[in-house]
């Protein structure tokens, strides 16, 4: 085997790899709480949930043309939508907590 046939297999290989550990923390996004699919994810792979290709192809480029702020600012639009959520969820709680306070 070449030194081309290795760094061929050596790139395949770390592409496989990078597409699963894509898929693990889309995953683990998923199953956290509020962690479902982001903004982009509903706007049909638009965001940094989609091609896991692309994703990998805009880190190597370094974003090339500015795809990488359009991934930051979606990534930003997606938590900000998490925080929103979890700001929603404490605010219920909160206004629970207080009725039953009121009510004792």
């Amino acid at each position: 085997m070449t030194n081309d046939d290795e760094s061929a297999e050596d790139e395949e290989q770390s592409f496989r790899e990078r597409v699963e550990e894509i898929r693990q923390e889309q995953a683990e996004r998923e199953d956290q709480p509020g962690g479902g699919p982001g903004m982009g994810d509903m706007m049909g792979g638009m965001g940094g949930g989609g091609n896991p290709f692309a994703q990998m192809m805009g880190g190597m480029m370094g974003g090339g043309g500015g795809g990488g702020a359009e991934l930051d600012t979606e990534r930003v639009v997606r938590e900000l939508g998490r925080v929103r959520e979890e700001l929603r969820d404490v605010n219920e709680n909160l206004t629970r907590i207080a009725d039953a306070l009121e009510d004792d």
